[in-house]
């Protein structure tokens, strides 16, 4: 009954799914996306990773396997699809790596995703192919263009951002968000800490790294 209130609620509010204290922003992101986007698949793959066997195919073709342990409470405050969804898809994300829920990190000691891993993840989480859009230097304003274009087909728009402050020419870290629309001067995201947020055009801009777009499905 719980976890059947709480998949409800992320599927009707997204915007309020939230990592906790974990470093899995990219998987708390695909989270809301999928809640978000594809809000069936999402609800489907969530009973599988519930069910007594712990696993469900995922569109793209590959398994996702619960984590050991995560099916009780733990340190995190997490609802229950959120801490079933995030150690499993950290997993799915890079599956020779071994993410380990307690440590949250990989056992090389990586801990969140790298673009390409996120990229993948996003792959079999939907069956759709996604463009990855690196946003260098040069092409920052084109790829906020196309952000912008494709919130308004695919509803949400995953994008890596610098974070935190910049100090001495380096930002504190990264994080994931997803963005909703641009409008006004201002880009606005859900930010997987639970809530919606904006900043200016120049800021994001200037914060991007990169941005996974959508591919409509082959008719």
């Amino acid at each position: 009954a719980a976890l059947t209130s709480d998949a409800v609620q992320e599927v009707a509010l997204p915007e309020a799914i939230d990592q906790q204290n974990r470093s899995t922003c990219p998987t708390a992101a695909a989270e809301v996306f999928m809640a978000k986007n594809h809000p069936s698949e999402y609800a489907r793959i969530i009973a599988g990773l519930a069910s007594p066997e712990g696993k469900v195919q995922l569109a793209g073709g590959s398994v996702a396997t619960r984590t050991a342990g995560t099916e009780l409470a733990d340190d995190t405050n997490r609802s229950i699809p959120a801490r079933l969804w995030n150690p499993s898809m950290m997993n799915a994300a890079a599956p020779n790596l071994a993410y380990d829920n307690v440590k949250d990190a990989f056992a090389n000691g990586q801990t969140g995703l790298y673009d390409n891993q996120f990229n993948s993840l996003l792959e079999q989480l939907t069956g759709h192919d996604f463009v990855q859009r690196d946003a260098s230097a040069g092409f920052k304003w084109a790829t906020l263009r196309k952000i912008k274009n494709a919130t308004s087909t695919q509803g949400m728009v995953p994008t890596h951002l610098n974070w935190g402050r910049r100090t001495n020419g380096a930002w504190e870290g990264g994080h994931m968000v997803d963005v909703t629309s641009v409008k006004d001067g201002r880009v606005y995201y859900a930010n997987p800490w639970g809530q919606e947020e904006s900043m200016t055009k120049r800021e994001f801009k200037k914060r991007m790294v990169a941005t996974q777009i959508e591919q409509p499905a082959a008719s």
